[in-house]
Formats: structure tokens, C-alpha cells, sequence
């Protein structure tokens, strides 16, 4: 990947070197990987600090998917005899659901 910035330090990549008319045109800056890399991850960083708690605290959380799939493991230890029937039905329904719709 060949990689340019522009004035914004927007971080452009390409699979073949641009004309150097093109980036004239554009007004672009050919950059290293690892510089790439530094500007990105320091938008990245940005973008995380300007988060409220909130948004912070909720953005480290897994997926509601994985929160759920952890769940259906547990309750699957358990003595299902003692379940609640609403709980019965509910683990019934994500187990149709992924029997309709295997993980690839």
C-alpha cells in the first residue's frame, strides 16, 4: 500500500503510486507506512478522548452478540429443570434462531 497525506493530515492509501500530477493536483504528500500508522492511530485517539464517559465506557464493552453468546453458555450448565419457563422459551428462541442462521 503507498500512502499520502493531505494538508488536513487525511490519510489516503493506494495500491500503485499516484502521477506526481495527481498529487500535485490533489496537493497530497507521499508517507511512509509507520507515519501512516502514527497519524491514524493518533485520530484514532482523538476521536476516543473526545468521547463522553459514557460513550467511552460503553465503546469497551463486547458486542451485545458476544455478551449474549457468553449468557447461552452458562445457562447451558445449568440444571435446566430449574429454569424460569420464560427463560426456557428465550434460550429456545436464540437457539432456532442460530440453528436458521449458522456462523460462517
Amino acid at each position: 500500500m503507498i500512502y499520502y497525506k493531505d494538508a488536513k493530515n487525511n490519510v489516503f492509501g493506494y495500491e500503485k503510486s499516484l502521477s506526481e500530477k495527481e498529487v500535485t493536483k490533489r496537493k497530497l504528500e507521499l508517507i511512509s507506512d509507520a507515519d501512516a500508522l502514527k497519524i491514524l492511530e493518533a485520530k484514532k485517539k482523538a476521536r476516543f478522548e473526545a468521547l463522553n464517559y459514557a460513550e467511552k465506557r460503553s465503546s469497551k464493552f463486547p458486542s451485545i452478540h458476544d455478551q449474549v453468546g457468553a449468557i447461552m453458555k452458562w445457562i447451558a450448565t445449568l440444571d435446566q429443570d430449574t429454569l424460569p419457563d420464560e427463560l426456557k422459551e428465550m434460550c429456545q428462541e436464540v437457539e432456532d434462531v442460530k440453528q436458521e442462521f449458522p456462523n460462517k
